[in-house]
């Protein structure tokens, strides 16, 4: 692999930071971690920071933040994380439902057990799924290498009707 960088606004052969597009490498991973520890550590010597990190953790985890939907076909859906579910609920309701005091969500895909039943650590990256019925889908979970995400299909409607 050859990797061009831009010097004094010409292109070059010799880009001296190509070892890090080998993501999962042993200098990268290593490089990352020395830079963590010492953007940690720099956050961590902030009086503030306890606070900070403590509040920010008490919003994105409140059991009464309001959820962020987004239409899909006649439903809607939503990502939801809270301290049960890590990895998180997609998750789906009608409107009707939503607009209630409590929304009744129906479970499509809970990622904390298919990360336990594959034994992989899964990160939800969205969802494509095909129109119109919307039934079938595609689940994104991003991946190591030059693939921004892995697609996984269900044989079985994620989509279900209410």
């Amino acid at each position: 692999m050859i990797g061009h960088h831009m010097l004094d606004g010409e292109m070059t052969d010799n880009d001296p930071f190509l070892w890090l597009e080998d993501i999962d490498g042993p200098s990268a991973l290593a490089w990352v971690r020395a830079e963590n520890a010492r953007s940690l550590a720099l956050l961590e010597s902030d009086p503030r920071y306890p606070v900070f990190l403590a509040e920010a953790r008490a919003v994105i985890t409140a059991s009464d933040r309001i959820p962020y939907p987004s239409f899909l076909g006649d439903r809607l859906v939503n990502f939801w994380q809270d301290e049960a579910h890590i990895r998180g609920l997609w998750r789906a309701t009608t409107l009707d439902s939503f607009r209630s005091p409590e929304p009744r969500w129906e479970t499509l895909l809970d990622i904390d057990a298919l990360a336990a039943a594959e034994g992989r650590n899964w990160v939800f990256h969205g969802v494509v799924s095909l129109p119109p019925e919307y039934r079938r889908c595609l689940v994104a979970f991003p991946c190591s290498g030059l693939l921004p995400a892995l697609f996984i299909s269900f044989r079985e409607p994620l989509i279900k009707p209410f």
